[in-house]
């Protein structure tokens, strides 16, 4: 399967997606993986760069490295397993509630996608990255939890925003 799939960083706080189209392939929100080296990426014009490798078990990993003197940190991930497509999306679709925010979100299911909406605007649709969690690749993750077999609500996580707590239907 090459490089493509959806990466988890190994502190779970971060997910990637890697797309190839082509024979171009993409990292993210499309951001370009120009080829530099073998299982080396530079990611477009940043200066940083993606190492793909296997683990011992024949998985996929890889570790994005900041550009050279630059501020940011070393990042790894590992490919996930993919999902297969057991559970109907629509036992998540409804509206939450995020009390911090004083907002209500709404889920739907459009296109055979999940989509949320926040005061009357959609976003693009949610891919699944694991049963229960859905990233876009813009950085958003929206992760639900359960309540025995019933989704109950979730956290949302996008950029410097974490464990942006959200219930359902109250």
């Amino acid at each position: 399967r090459g490089v493509e799939g959806i990466y988890r960083s190994a502190d779970g706080r971060q997910f990637a997606r890697v797309r190839v189209d082509e024979g171009k392939a993409t990292w993210r929100g499309g951001t370009p993986m120009l080829p530099v080296g073998s299982n080396r990426f530079s990611l477009g014009n940043s200066g940083a760069e993606v190492v793909f490798s296997t683990a011992p078990d024949g998985e996929r990993e890889c570790r994005v490295l900041p550009p050279p003197g630059g501020t940011g940190t070393e990042v790894s991930f590992r490919r996930l397993a993919p999902v297969p497509a057991t559970d109907a999306l629509e036992e998540y679709a409804g509206d939450y509630r995020a009390d911090e925010l004083d907002a209500v979100w709404t889920f739907t299911v459009k296109d055979g996608a999940l989509v949320l909406g926040i005061r009357g605007d959609t976003s693009g649709p949610l891919v699944r990255a694991q049963r229960d969690t859905f990233i876009q690749d813009n950085g958003l993750v929206v992760e639900f939890v359960r309540e025995g077999p019933a989704v109950t609500g979730g956290r949302l996580h996008a950029g410097r925003v974490r464990n942006l707590q959200f219930s359902r239907g109250r």
